[in-house]
C-alpha cells in the first residue's frame, strides 16, 4: 500500500517551514517531494512532526480481489499486504508473507496457493481462506 506522510522541515534559504511529502510503499521509502519549492536547503534538526498526517492511496489490487470474496474473508486480509503478482503465467494476489520470502496467494478463481522461492514452487492448498491464513 502506498502512503504519503507529510511533515514540515525548516528551509534555511526561505527561513520558514515548508511541507515535505514522503512516499512509502511496502515499508520502503520510495520518494519525496516539496510542493512549495523545487530544491530545499533543510535544517534537519528542525523537523516538525507535531501535525504530520498520513494519507493512504487506494489499493486497486485489494479492491479487485475483494470483489470475489465474502465480507468475512475480506476481514481476514490486510489491504496493504495485497498486491498482484505474475508468476509462471499466472496472475496471483499476494495475501500474506511467510518465512524466508514464501507467501500465500490467491487467484481470481479463489484457489489458494503457497508460493516458495527455494525451490520455486506454486503449490495449490486445500481448505478455506480462514483455515489457510
Amino acid at each position: 500500500m502506498l502512503r504519503n506522510i507529510q511533515v514540515k522541515v525548516f528551509d534555511l534559504d526561505l527561513t520558514a517551514y515548508i511541507e515535505v511529502k514522503i512516499d512509502i510503499a511496502y515499508g520502503l521509502l520510495i520518494g519525496y517531494s516539496t510542493p512549495e519549492k523545487q530544491k530545499i536547503n533543510p535544517d534537519i534538526s528542525s523537523v516538525e512532526v507535531d501535525n504530520f498526517y498520513i494519507s493512504h492511496f487506494e489499493n486497486n489490487d485489494f479492491k479487485n480481489l475483494s470483489s470475489i470474496l465474502e465480507k468475512c474473508e475480506i476481514k481476514l486480509l490486510n489491504a496493504s499486504d495485497v498486491y498482484e503478482i505474475s508468476l509462471k503465467g499466472r496472475k496471483l494476489y499476494h495475501l500474506k508473507d511467510l518465512d524466508d520470502g514464501d507467501f500465500i496467494g490467491m487467484d481470481m478463481n479463489k484457489k489458494i496457493y503457497k508460493t516458495t522461492h527455494d525451490p520455486f514452487e506454486i503449490i495449490e492448498l486445500e481448505g478455506a481462506l480462514a483455515e489457510v491464513i
